[in-house]
């Protein structure tokens, strides 16, 4: 590739960590019963799990940054009510865990969880209520 990027969701990662390694995730996952989150990952393929990671993330990146540019003309507190930051924070807390999950699986990461204690961390942030 020309110009590599460092970015995590870039093109170059894409190639060399996300693709090579997504069959270790669903191979990891699959006997996993009772979660909703691993059955919703069980159930997509390389591309459709890449893209919509890579896309909600441009997403949620976008509607947090609202409330940090000074051209912001409402008030913070209706724009970032409980209801409205809601999903978008435990959008943001799923994708981050799944992103750890993944991690696990990757060889050159430094001090992460094997994989069985990766899936426990994975299924308890899931259980937490953060409203």
């Amino acid at each position: 590739m020309q110009n590599p990027t460092r970015a995590l969701l870039g093109d170059y990662y894409k190639t060399l960590i996300w693709a090579a390694n997504f069959d270790k995730l669903q191979d990891a996952i699959a006997d996993v019963s009772g979660d909703a989150w691993i059955y919703a990952l069980r159930q997509k393929d390389f591309e459709r799990f890449y893209n919509e990671t890579l896309i909600d993330f441009a997403r949620l990146y976008s509607e947090f940054s609202k409330g940090v540019h000074h051209e912001l003309i409402i008030p913070l507190s209706s724009a970032f009510s409980k209801e409205t930051i809601k999903q978008p924070i435990e959008k943001t807390v799923r994708n981050i865990a799944t992103l750890g999950l993944f991690v696990s699986l990757i060889n050159h990461t430094l001090n992460k969880l094997d994989i069985q204690s990766a899936i426990t961390a994975y299924k308890e942030v899931q259980e937490m209520e953060l409203f």
